[in-house]
């Protein structure tokens, strides 16, 4: 077993030992041989067919002002909520239902906010248009992503920009609620006169059951799992890492540590070759997407929405 130190902008890899009869596997090399971003690029030109899994989080984000969750640095629950709460008691059901103006107002200001995607939302969009993804699973609520061009993803979380009663379920528009959240009134259900809040999962309440099932099935067919931008702390996502098979890779790209190295065998004995790559995660992604000999096509797919021609091959 071989793997580093972590370092910034360097990988930690769990090597499986080839050569060792009881850990071989039938079939074409489906291991990393080392711990580069070159052999995750090697692996993803020689596996076929290869399916890959992208679970996207905050961090991806971050560089374009929107705060993450929990980091102690951007996070969003760190930090007063306009002197009336914390920014956590916002997104907490009971909270929302004995005062629904908070999350109103943080809801009315994220859709006056006009985000383009960043690179990395545009290389989960890129993978897709080359029928490699088998699914996103996104645990942002800002619909980057889908602005990016993912079609095959799954919101964890939800998102701000739909929204659903809380008692019925009964769907709204977003053109529908943002006519009343601008006039500030406190929307209530036209079906049963509960209240209606924007379609995420608060703080008290259950996780869907059916996000659960779509994490397993997806997870027998994976081949290779990319985590960007999350620092997997919350479920479903802690625990998805220890659902892929054994014998495929997991690759960590983030610019924090995740959030319990114990959980992910990145420093213990294990049959999962996993890959961790600390740095800025555009960055790692315009490497990724260079030693894969994709810039070009990817600018054509992009057009005009990413960056000038040529920036793939800089600043790596």
């Amino acid at each position: 077993m071989a793997f580093s130190k972590c370092k910034s902008g360097t990988a930690i890899v769990e090597e499986t030992r080839l050569s060792d009869p009881q850990h071989s596997i039938k079939g074409p090399a489906e291991l990393l041989r080392e711990p580069t971003l070159e052999e995750v690029a090697s692996y993803i030109k020689e596996i076929k067919p290869l399916k890959i899994v992208v679970i996207s989080g905050g961090r991806i984000s971050t560089p374009l002002g929107i705060p993450d969750l929990r980091s102690p640095d951007v996070g969003f629950y760190h930090a007063p909520f306009d002197g009336e709460c914390y920014c956590c008691d916002v997104l907490d059901r009971e909270y929302f239902i004995k005062n629904p103006a908070p999350l109103y107002q943080l809801t009315s200001f994220i859709l006056e906010q006009t985000y383009r995607p960043t690179f990395s939302h545009y290389f989960i969009s890129f993978l897709e248009h080359k029928k490699l993804l088998l699914k996103n699973y996104t645990q942002n609520m800002d619909d980057l992503e889908k602005i990016a061009g993912v079609t095959r993803y799954t919101q964890v979380y939800g998102s701000f920009y739909s929204f659903v009663c809380i008692k019925c379920k009964k769907e709204y528009s977003v053109e529908w609620a943002q006519k009343r959240l601008f006039m500030k009134k406190i929307m209530m259900c036209t079906n049963c006169a509960s209240l209606i809040k924007p379609n995420i999962l608060l703080n008290g309440e259950e996780f869907p059951l059916d996000i659960h099932e779509e994490f397993e099935e997806d997870m027998k067919n994976c081949k290779l799992l990319i985590v960007l931008g999350s620092t997997l702390s919350t479920e479903p996502s802690a625990t998805i890492l220890r659902g892929i098979d054994v014998k495929f890779p997991r690759v960590f790209i983030n610019d924090v540590e995740p959030y319990d190295f114990s959980d992910y065998h990145f420093y213990c004995d294990h049959e999962h070759n996993d890959v961790m790559w600390l740095g800025d995660i555009d960055s790692t992604c315009k490497k990724l997407v260079k030693l894969m000999g994709w810039c070009q096509e990817l600018h054509e797919f992009a057009e005009d929405k990413l960056m000038e021609p040529g920036e793939c091959e800089t600043n790596i």
